[in-house]
């Protein structure tokens, strides 16, 4: 696994542009671009060059309905609140590395 970490949505899109991912743990709020146009943004980089689709999981304190029909819309695949529990942060990384063929 390659672990990358980035401070703001642009970042996010460069480092999709340099290889494919199996995950993603995105924030929403992030300076200059945030989670939801980076997503966007990912999800029109895996189209364009045929890439695989990444699991991409919103981390967000903004739990309402529309924060989650929104994160789900920009083409996040999953949804986690903060604060969360780290069994249910391993839960879905895992079942992402089973669904990508990485166990």
């Amino acid at each position: 696994w390659v672990v990358a970490s980035f401070e703001c949505g642009v970042l996010v899109v460069s480092g999709f542009e340099g290889g494919e991912f199996d995950v993603c743990l995105m924030a929403r709020l992030m300076r200059v671009m945030g989670g939801l146009e980076a997503t966007r943004q990912i999800r029109a980089v895996e189209a364009e060059r045929c890439l695989k689709p990444c699991k991409i999981i919103a981390l967000t304190a903004n739990t309402q309905t529309s924060d989650v029909d929104a994160s789900l819309e920009a083409g996040m695949d999953d949804f986690l609140s903060k604060p969360f529990r780290k069994r249910e942060l391993l839960s879905m990384v895992a079942s992402a590395a089973r669904s990508s063929g990485q166990t």
